[in-house]
């Protein structure tokens, strides 16, 4: 078989962008949202597939299961696990595996969206704008970064991107089985994430001008009907694959409405700047991308097409969307990521071209300039994966603990996203069985981990008399972890506690308490800095794992600035 030029670059962009986002998926279990996925993906193993928990529909989550069951079915004819039970021990005794598992997941969807851009970029203008749009996404900085987490940003890009090449495609060649794939493949993004729901815009959009082109020698009131009907078949095609692959959204409805009611307060409390999301795109696609498809977008606004207003209004709707009811971390803008690229691609073709007539004796301008931007990315890319794969802060810190900290010592945490993974004692194993509540629909299978971790031999070593500052005495998550104490000198003081953990983040949201805290009870053993000039600030930012922004190239390994104290008696 004989490969045309375009697919041997598509194999070649797609082999570098799979080992771009696959470098560095060992590191640790720090990302905010993983380890929701995680467990909520194995507790699928009981035969419950109802998350119970839908502050995101359950696609995402699916996959997740679906690669531990692959997982778990070659361990079982590998003869490394002989029961589900052997399954869950490989979880409470090394939790990393899985963590890796659901991060191929974002890998591999990842690598695909290299293809469909390139699919996409075909069908709105060429097969340059193609490759150079797949180039591009191979090497942006923050898709390979997201598609190193096990969270769901990256695979609803991709179904966005191949919704939108099935629109194009219907819209140039008239094929309207496109259509119908364009409006289920929307479906699936909405099962992905929520956000998708705008998906439904252009499909709306596209079918009607499609529609307002060809002309139907029946009566108005019958191309009415028509029209009238293809939309609601659309519309229930988005409904149908939403409901397939995030049945319980719909079967549990009242618990959905329930979290989707408090997820929308909880981003209204953010109260998002407008020009916060434009400033991670520039972050996000570094200023040569940037300019370029700024320069697009302008374009495509100036010279009025039907394909660039569908492109413009979904990408002004969705940015009010994440901007009015989202929340301002980056990850909100990656599905309009891939339609910058798409501008940006387009705007240098149409610029390529002209410089080659312009100066024939360059032949390939557009080789030229792709080849110069692309070397302008990859940095920042490339040292984003050396970044991961160097010992994170709070690993460091858990590793000087368990080395200097004796077995069963009282620790206190700060900010547990923010502090290393210690293992809680038998003891307050025991105490978290009983405390559950019977309210809790996973309870049942929350208390059968818990108990499987009591019953190992031996037990996980060392372990510790773990305790959890927090803000209040009321009920909180917190408490699945252990004990709480308030920000409060005598209370802290008041529970078995001998270290006290700190980051940089709680230190400063809590300076008053630490102030004189510190000063006056505790002793400082060790800091770990992740900035290669300790001189600089610490970024203020609440950066997803990595910061995104000119803090990065401070950064000598991922994680806070993690400080260990001893609590003087």
């Amino acid at each position: 078989m004989i490969l045309d030029n375009d697919k041997k670059k598509l194999i070649a962009f797609s082999a570098a962008a799979f080992l771009i986002r696959v470098i560095g998926i060992g590191f640790g279990p720090y990302h905010p949202d993983e380890h929701l996925v995680i467990n909520h993906a194995l507790a699928f193993g009981t035969g419950d597939l109802n998350p119970h928990m839908f502050y995101f529909p359950s696609f995402f989550l699916y996959l997740v299961f679906f690669v531990q069951g692959l997982f778990y079915m070659a361990g079982h004819v590998a003869g490394h696990f002989h029961s589900p039970e052997d399954f869950l021990d490989l979880y409470l005794t090394s939790p990393q595996i899985f963590y890796i598992l659901g991060r191929l997941v974002s890998v591999i969807f990842g690598t695909f969206s290299v293809w469909v851009i390139y699919a996409l970029g075909k069908e709105y203008k060429n097969s340059r704008t193609g490759l150079l749009a797949a180039l591009f996404l191979t090497v942006n900085f923050l898709h390979s970064r997201d598609s190193h987490f096990a969270v769901m940003d990256i695979t609803l890009t991709f179904f966005s991107i191949l919704s939108f090449y099935l629109l194009f495609g219907y819209w140039n060649r008239g094929n309207k089985n496109l259509f119908w794939g364009a409006a289920f493949t929307a479906g699936m993004a909405c099962a992905v994430k929520y956000n998708a729901i705008v998906l439904g815009l252009p499909v709306a959009l596209i079918y009607f001008f499609k529609r307002s082109e060809n002309r139907d020698p029946r009566s108005t009131g019958a191309r009415v009907m028509s029209f009238l009907w293809d939309g609601f078949r659309a519309a229930a095609l988005m409904g149908l694959a939403f409901f397939i692959f995030s049945p319980y959204v719909l079967l549990d409805l009242k618990s959905a409405l329930d979290f989707i009611g408090r997820l929308y307060r909880i981003n209204l409390g953010f109260k998002v700047e407008w020009m916060n999301h434009l400033r991670m795109l520039f972050y996000s696609l570094d200023a040569p991308l940037f300019v370029l498809a700024a320069a697009g977008l302008l374009k495509s606004f100036f010279c009025f097409n039907k394909k660039n207003f569908v492109l413009l209004t979904f990408f002004l709707v969705y940015y009010a969307m994440i901007t009015k009811a989202g929340q301002p971390f980056e990850r909100y803008i990656l599905v309009l990521i891939p339609l910058c690229i798409l501008w940006a691609a387009s705007f240098l073709d149409e610029k390529a071209e002209t410089y080659r007539q312009r100066r024939p004796w360059l032949k390939n301008p557009t080789r030229v300039f792709a080849i110069l931007i692309t070397l302008a990315l990859l940095p920042k890319t490339v040292y984003s994966d050396l970044l991961f794969l160097k010992k994170d802060t709070r690993d460091l810190a858990g590793t000087w603990i368990q080395k200097n900290v004796p077995d069963g010592a009282g620790v206190a945490l700060d900010d547990p996203g923010q502090c290393p993974k210690l293992q809680a004692s038998r003891g307050q194993i025991a105490d978290k069985i009983q405390a559950f509540a019977g309210t809790d629909p996973l309870s049942r299978i929350k208390k059968k981990r818990l108990e499987k971790l009591l019953s190992l031999e031996p037990y996980p070593a060392p372990s510790y008399n773990l305790f959890f500052l927090k803000e209040g005495t009321g009920e909180s998550f917190y408490q699945m972890l252990g004990p709480l104490a308030s920000y409060d000198p005598e209370a802290l003081k008041g529970v078995s506690a001998e270290y006290l953990v700190t980051s940089d983040k709680s230190m400063r949201a809590h300076a008053d308490f630490y102030d004189v805290f510190l000063k006056k009870s505790a002793e400082l053993l060790v800091s770990f800095d992740p900035r290669r000039d300790p001189t600089r600030p610490m970024n203020l930012t609440d950066w997803t794992y990595l910061p995104i922004d000119g803090f990065f190239w401070n950064t000598k390994r991922p994680g806070p600035v993690v400080s260990i104290h001893r609590i003087k008696r």
